[in-house]
């Protein structure tokens, strides 16, 4: 039996990834003579800061326009953001030591984060409810029965026997690099919504995250900001995982998040940040060097078929990771 999957992108790089996995799942299913729609244990969801996806490019795949959350709508300013964000009870100390100031941002808010990891973690807060309700759509398609016998039909007709009873737990995939602006911003308040909104599989997610080395080819003019935010987001996923938030004295407090609350999620969570983080680099363990960002994501998307499709791949893979990650 498949387990059913969300693929979570974020930022540019998580979208392209998700665009190249889902052609890929697309032709899969044509080649496995599937005739019905896309399974909607399957779900996909790309979030970013335009309110239309860029980086499209011919060949390179597609989402649906639904699978896709633009948090910035036309004509929205920084201003506008940090404003909304001063409306949120008990935001302020969250906000110690890397609150921006909107006015250094090069670019409209419209067209991302210009490369400002602090905008697209403003963004984040300000937009914690949009984020919710799109993930909750997402979790109610997975959770529907439906989707299971919509997966054991297909189990049956590439294997050509009777699916078993699905018993393991949905499995959510994040994407996303650690080196721009809004992914790398996003990253852990879309996680910790996943963690609050099912703390099941929701506190388990696996996430892809592109190293900064994978965009050095695209030249000094555009990288200037990848060291920096690197070094934060991966500081802020080791806070998140090692947190271990408790009830007893002895232990640190679980995190109460206000952005989280203002979207009406009353769960505090005991980490924070992606359960089990990968971080992909331009260079493989066998030494092969990926010549640019675009060829990375085509292979990772490529690769990330076979974690939906491939049964011995869930076992031996997927739910090893998860099982024994903090082994």
């Amino acid at each position: 039996m498949y387990r059913k999957m969300m693929f979570v992108g974020l930022g540019g790089s998580g979208g392209k990834t998700l665009r190249v996995l889902k052609r890929d799942l697309k032709e899969w299913l044509i080649d496995n003579n599937w005739d019905g729609p896309f399974p909607a244990g399957w779900q996909f969801i790309h979030i970013d800061t335009p309110s239309v996806p860029d980086g499209r490019r011919p060949g390179g795949g597609d989402l649906d326009e639904s699978e896709y959350l633009g948090l910035i709508g036309p004509g929205v300013s920084f201003d506008a953001v940090a404003a909304k964000i001063d409306t949120i009870s008990g935001i302020e100390r969250e906000l110690l030591g890397w609150r921006v100031d909107g006015q250094a941002l090069g670019v409209p808010l419209t067209m991302g984060a210009g490369q400002f990891r602090a905008i697209g973690r403003a963004i984040a807060m300000c937009y914690s409810l949009p984020i919710k309700d799109r993930l909750n759509q997402a979790i109610g398609q997975i959770n529907n029965p439906a989707a299971s016998a919509e997966l054991a039909n297909l189990y049956s007709l590439v294997m050509g026997k009777p699916a078993t009873v699905a018993s393991a737990s949905p499995v959510v995939v994040v994407v996303s690099s650690l080196a721009g602006g809004t992914g790398a911003g996003l990253l852990v308040d879309v996680c910790d919504i996943l963690r609050a909104l099912q703390p099941t599989w929701g506190s388990e997610s696996i996430s892809l995250l592109y190293t900064p080395d994978v965009f050095l080819g695209l030249g000094d003019g555009a990288v200037g900001g990848v060291q920096p935010n690197s070094l934060a987001a991966v500081s802020e996923v080791l806070n998140g995982y090692w947190w271990h938030g408790g009830t007893q004295n002895s232990q640190v407090p679980r995190k109460t998040l206000s952005a989280l609350k203002a979207a009406g999620i009353a769960n505090d969570i005991t980490q924070s940040g992606p359960f089990c983080p990968y971080l992909v680099g331009s260079t493989s363990a066998g030494g092969v060097q990926y010549t640019s960002d675009i060829q990375l994501f085509e292979t990772v998307g490529a690769a990330l078929v076979s974690w939906a499709t491939d049964t011995k791949v869930q076992q031996n893979f997927i739910a090893h990771t998860i099982g024994n990650w903090q082994a």
